[in-house]
């Protein structure tokens, strides 16, 4: 009985392993599968160009709004640096922010 098991196992695994090794060549130049996959391809790098730009843009962005307070601070008290010691916190919170 165990030397009729080899057999089928043996050809399962055959063919298995064919349609593995097929699926895993590649398409002929052209073909609309070969398309789609290039396709694919330029969607993958568009998107990771587009995730490091927003990336940028939104440090950017923290950039310039600390920039232009230290501006607005300047103008409103020309001579001195920000000082917090000047604002009330006590209707916003409990205590003020430590920094």
């Amino acid at each position: 009985m165990p030397q009729y098991i080899g057999t089928p196992m043996g050809v399962f695994l055959a063919v298995l392993g064919a349609i593995l090794c097929g699926q895993s060549l590649r398409p002929d130049p052209g073909s609309e599968q070969a398309r789609a996959e290039k396709a694919e391809h330029q969607l993958r790098v568009a998107e990771t160009q587009l995730r490091r730009l927003q990336g940028s843009r939104i440090r950017a962005d923290r950039q310039r709004s600390a920039e232009g307070a230290r501006t607005v601070d300047l103008r409103l008290f020309p001579g001195r640096g920000p000082d917090l010691r000047g604002i009330d916190f006590s209707s916003s919170l409990e205590s003020p922010p430590r920094f």
